[in-house]
């Protein structure tokens, strides 16, 4: 069969050049000092547009982190109507500011001497603050008090240490906790090294003092202390140029549960949702906990969103303002005894705001789709019931009729009608709360070289989750395709099955992860295995083995490490092997980026209908062959990684390395075949996940360096 194999390189040859455009352009915006900005450039009669604002002198600081805190500021390309203009009246207190800000990061003998104003041209200046940095202040000691003395271990973590009893504010006696909150306590003090973070002989800032603070406070409340506040102070020795830095610690009691309210809901019965949540009256109010319930809470599908959180809005309008409140906050001593005798309640409601989806939907569009192989333009209509006779039951019903051009708009080999109907169906709760049963059908028609290609599946599958983490499942599917031949003139058709396939699947997923659309913590992991037998109603007998790792590192608040590896494999369980349509494709957005999709692994060349033979690339095909198409093969591997930076505005950047190989049978296998490809990528944030578009440079291509560009919706893996 002759395959019309289109150039997937041909097209992004002419994006990359674009995309290295524009970075140069946006480089070159925040390099030149505003030399080159966009926006209006007709500030006003007698005013002026600030470009850019610096410090001159020895600067060790990062000056960003003064700059921002200055009321003169500068946008050379994010305001494209509306620029900052200079406003000599507050450049003086911008002076007083500046030592404020240095003062932050530990350079409390910093001074600004003045400013100048440089004219760049009829419309626009530029700030210079001078200022003298001085000496920045270690850190000499930190001091951590607050805890009951019992709940102290012998050993203070590295780098803090434990106030002495004579000097530690009045502290609640052990006697007055109970054994749950006594073990919670020596579980947060032992794990001090890993919150502080401040240690002796660094420079002092405020920032970290605000976090370590922070920090601790956070894992109190995680253990259940949701009243606790930490208390910080700094002492400094300006002639030493020390700092000493103090954390008390104020629990306040164990907080638990209370009673359990439901609100938000209209459609959706608040014992339906109860029947989620594993709490009850008398356990201690956890944040993981209620994080894990609000996901059992939207696995049923009709929420927009689920938030479980404690209701503390009456208790600190009636007990805690005033006290919290009250005296003088630079009075360290008195702000933890004041806080101390704070008398928070032991117990607290809780509350879960839900936000409804309407049960019924109409979806309807038009859209055009682009593929290395075909183009189409196809308009959708669907329509969704999330209750379907009620129960939280779930229907969707979509067609989505298409008129298919291949290979491109631009390069019409051949065309004609297709397009895609599917079913869905969903049972929650079935036989018991949380064994889901889902079932799926879809039919595609689609352009063979031959003619229409028609294509149907079916599936069913229960699925049940087990420690939130633990989802194993169970199914059974089935894959029919024929193709729709007819010889020009003849007046025959020919309807025949050209396979038939079953499977009988089971699976399992492992998924810790902190956020399914966009990951930046934790680790998923799936082995799925299938078997084709005839004895189930197949055509061929085979094993299906897939299994998939990824990890997610979080480096720091702006950085993570994520990667991945994957092996899939087609076992043969006869002398017959695994039939061309149960192949595994490779390449695209999700999978290796050196490739368009589906257009990794060896390809088949050809003349007309004459089969040439194999070669790892097009190039490589014998003389006289006119084509080459990727179709996949019995055994696949792939590994990714990706460095995401997650920077403002909803905006981030990745850089990736992606490697893999399809060989078409399991004795074909060489490891020196491995594709590697390289490149960067943009993201933008949404609620739906993050916009990508990524280049990706193959670097093993054998006649030289190529490279591919893609766009999708959610992060490669």
């Amino acid at each position: 069969m002759k395959r019309h194999q289109p150039n997937p390189l041909e097209a992004p040859r002419r994006t990359v050049p674009a995309a290295w455009l524009l970075s140069t352009l946006l480089a070159m915006l925040v390099g030149c000092q505003g030399l080159i900005r966009l926006g209006r450039h007709e500030p006003g009669p007698g005013r002026l547009i600030v470009v850019h604002v610096g410090l001159e002198g020895p600067v060790t600081v990062d000056s960003d982190l003064i700059v921002d805190r200055l009321a003169t500021w500068s946008d050379n390309f994010g305001s494209l109507d509306q620029k900052p203009l200079l406003d000599l009246s507050v450049l003086r207190d911008d002076e007083r500011r500046i030592e404020s800000a240095y003062a932050a990061q530990g350079y409390f003998q910093a001074r600004c001497t003045g400013h100048r104003i440089e004219t760049v041209d009829d419309v626009s200046v530029r700030v210079f603050f001078k200022v003298v940095e001085g000496k920045p202040t270690r850190l000499a000691e930190v001091v951590l008090g607050g805890f009951p003395l019992d709940a102290v271990p012998a050993e203070a973590p590295d780098g803090v240490t434990p106030a002495p009893p004579t000097e530690a504010p009045t502290v609640e006696p052990l006697q007055a906790l109970d054994a749950d909150a006594v073990i919670r306590l020596k579980e947060t003090r032992a794990r001090m090294d890993g919150l502080v973070t401040l240690e002796k002989g660094e420079t002092w800032t405020e920032a970290a003092v605000l976090a370590s603070k922070n920090a601790v406070r956070e894992a109190l409340v995680d253990q259940g202390f949701i009243f606790a506040d930490v208390v910080a102070t700094t002492e400094v020795n300006r002639r030493q140029r020390q700092a000493t830095v103090r954390l008390d610690v104020v629990p306040g009691p164990l907080a638990r549960v209370a009673q359990i309210r439901v609100a938000g809901n209209s459609d959706v019965t608040a014992e339906r949702v109860m029947r989620r949540v594993d709490l009850k009256e008398g356990d201690v109010v956890e944040r993981g906990r209620f994080e894990r319930i609000e996901g059992r809470i939207f696995e049923l599908g009709v929420f927009f969103s689920v938030s479980v959180k404690p209701d503390r809005t009456a208790v600190d309008a009636t007990v805690g303002a005033d006290a919290v409140t009250q005296g003088d906050p630079t009075d360290h001593a008195a702000t933890v005894a004041r806080l101390q005798h704070v008398k928070w309640p032991g117990t607290v409601d809780i509350v879960i705001t839900v936000q409804e989806r309407p049960i019924h939907e109409i979806r309807a569009g038009a859209g055009i789709a682009f593929d290395n192989k075909q183009n189409q333009g196809n308009v959708l209509v669907g329509y969704q019931n999330r209750s379907l006779f009620g129960g939280q039951r779930y229907f969707d019903a979509t067609l989505r009729p298409a008129y298919l051009v291949q290979p491109a708009f631009w390069d019409v080999d051949q065309h004609g009608p297709g397009g895609a109907a599917a079913l869905a169906f969903r049972q929650p709760a079935f036989l018991e709360e949380y064994l889901l049963l889902s079932l799926n059908a879809d039919y595609t028609i689609g352009l063979e070289d031959r003619g229409f290609v028609h294509a149907a599946t079916g599936a069913t599958a229960l699925s049940r989750p087990f420690f939130d983490l633990l989802t194993p499942y169970i199914g059974y599917k089935l894959s029919f395709e024929s193709v729709l031949d007819g010889e020009e003139g003849s007046g025959e058709v020919d309807f025949g099955r050209s396979n038939f396939l079953t499977y009988f699947e089971q699976g399992v997923t492992f998924d810790w992860r902190d956020n399914l659309l966009d990951p930046r913590r934790g680790i998923y992991s799936s082995i799925r295995i299938a078997e084709s037998l005839g004895a189930l109603g197949s055509d061929e007998d085979f094993l299906r083995v897939e299994v998939d790792a990824r990890g997610y590192i979080p480096v720091t608040s702006w950085l993570v490490f994520a990667m991945r590896i994957g092996w899939s494999e087609n076992i043969a369980l006869t002398d017959a092997p695994a039939p061309e349509k149960a192949w595994f494709k490779g390449g695209g957005a999700s999978d290796m980026r050196g490739f368009a999709s589906q257009d990794m692994g060896p390809r088949t060349c050809q003349k007309g209908d004459e089969f040439l033979g194999f070669a790892r690339d097009g190039t490589d095909c014998p003389d006289g062959a006119d084509g080459s198409f990727a179709d996949g093969g019995d055994v696949k591997a792939l590994a990714g990684f990706e460095a995401r930076v997650i920077l403002p505005y909803n905006f981030g950047v990745v850089a990736f390395l992606d490697a893999g190989q399809i060989w078409t049978r399991r004795d074909d296998i060489d490891w020196s075949d491995i594709e590697l490809a390289v490149g960067p990528g943009i993201r933008y944030y949404t609620l739906v996940g993050p916009v990508s578009a990524d280049v990706g440079f193959l670097l093993t291509h054998p006649s030289g360096f190529e490279y591919t560009f893609h766009i999708s919706i959610g992060q490669a893996f």
